[in-house]
């Protein structure tokens, strides 16, 4: 595999991370790094990456090498995830533009559809108007669905069911979670009891110092699977699988 340039520019608070092999593949990737959630600021953002940016364009050229960099430096990760985040995004779109792939197929995970042009968000706490509220919705012909979780399984699930009753997917459904738990395994546990695959989850984490951030995309993906499980097992008259995260 050929070697991957990166190169960062800081525009006002926010941080621009290109990336570019030999053969001509390139992606850039905008992010607004100063975040009280994760304590990152734009200096760390770039100090981060001067520390590491000559070592990954010489060793990081492929997703294999990408898992293993990620796997031997869990720490540094930790500490610095949304700076993290645009670096690797960067990387894989230039991997799967070398393949002819979206990064979807890349990673082997389900394709999204079109991004929603308009979006029906309903009530948190309230079961009669979220119930009136999802049905005027469907009546105005919204296909797109925001839902914020509570935490609580009991009016979480009871939100769900009414998502399923009215034919809404999972795949034109997003969570907000708004910083529901600090420990990755407990939020892929807890979505794995509700057994609806959101296509998108917003800040299921608060920061806590040793909260595991990295792990969070590798566990989704294997709720995602355990989802599937279900849903084929259901089709065939059996029972669900047991999950298992971690």
């Amino acid at each position: 595999m050929t070697p991957i340039t990166l190169t960062t520019n800081a525009v006002h608070s926010g941080l621009v991370v290109q990336a570019r092999d030999e053969e001509g593949h390139a992606a850039r990737v905008e992010l607004f790094v100063d975040s009280p959630l994760t304590g990152e600021s734009l200096a760390g953002a770039l100090t981060f990456i001067g520390l590491h940016e000559a070592r990954w364009a010489r060793e990081l050229t492929s997703v294999d090498a990408l898992r293993t960099w990620v796997a031997r430096h869990a720490e540094t990760i930790d500490w610095n995830p949304r700076t993290w985040t645009a670096v690797e995004l960067a990387l894989l779109k230039v991997f799967a533009q070398r393949d002819n792939q979206s990064l979807q197929q890349l990673l082997d995970v389900p394709e999204q559809g079109p991004l929603p042009s308009a979006t029906a968000v309903l009530p948190e706490n309230a079961p009669f108007l979220f119930d009136q509220h999802l049905m005027r919705s469907i009546c105005d012909g919204y296909r797109d669905y925001k839902l914020s979780l509570t935490g609580i399984q009991a009016v979480d699930q009871s939100h769900i069911d009414a998502l399923e009753a009215g034919r809404i997917a999972p795949s034109h459904t997003r969570a907000q979670a708004t910083q529901l738990w600090t420990d990755p395994r407990e939020a892929v546990e807890y979505l794995a009891r509700l057994n609806y695959p959101f296509w998108a989850l917003e800040e299921p984490l608060a920061r806590a110092p040793t909260a595991t951030w990295r792990t969070w995309p590798i566990n989704w993906m294997r709720v995602s699977c355990w989802m599937k499980a279900c849903a084929a097992r259901r089709s065939c008259g059996g029972s669900a699988p047991n999950p298992r995260v971690g």
